[in-house]
């Protein structure tokens, strides 16, 4: 059942990244994960930081995001409450290779025997695409209010 498991981590059609809360190292990433971020399972045991996942200018509001939700439970050891509600969020992210794209992500957090976020899994998906079709359509849109104010 383990292996079955794992090969359905592995092979979801989603990005599946886990890292540790106390070190910000990624300890896992999947197919799609390594696929869409071009680092592999060496990277990964060779120490790859959380950090290295969010492009620079969008780095402090990831861990202010993050930090919204974990703080108080991390730091008073009181157990963390679950929102009970599906929350995405788009983020700018980074590949090895430096690029940047946007990503929605969903998290859910693994908790230790207390009730304390000890990881995160995070779900990303590539919203790219989606992000250049709305940003080509903004003026379409604006151009078709203004002929309508016109008339």
């Amino acid at each position: 059942m383990r292996r079955e498991y794992n090969d359905f981590r592995y092979f979801l059609p989603d990005a599946l990244v886990e890292v540790n809360l106390d070190s910000f190292q990624v300890l896992y990433l999947n197919r799609q994960a390594e696929l869409m971020f071009g680092y592999s399972a060496g990277d990964v045991a060779g120490g790859l930081s959380g950090s290295a996942l969010v492009a620079a200018d969008a780095l402090p509001g990831a861990i202010q995001l993050l930090q919204r939700y974990v703080s108080e439970s991390r730091a008073t050891g009181a157990p963390y409450t679950r929102s009970g509600t599906v929350e995405i969020f788009e983020h700018l992210l980074r590949r090895k290779d430096g690029s940047s794209f946007w990503a929605e992500s969903q998290t859910a957090f693994v908790l230790d025997d207390r009730g304390v976020p000890v990881r995160m899994l995070t779900i990303i998906r590539d919203v790219s695409a989606r992000k250049l079709l709305e940003a080509a359509r903004e003026p379409l849109v604006d151009g078709l209010r203004a002929d309508n104010e016109d008339r």
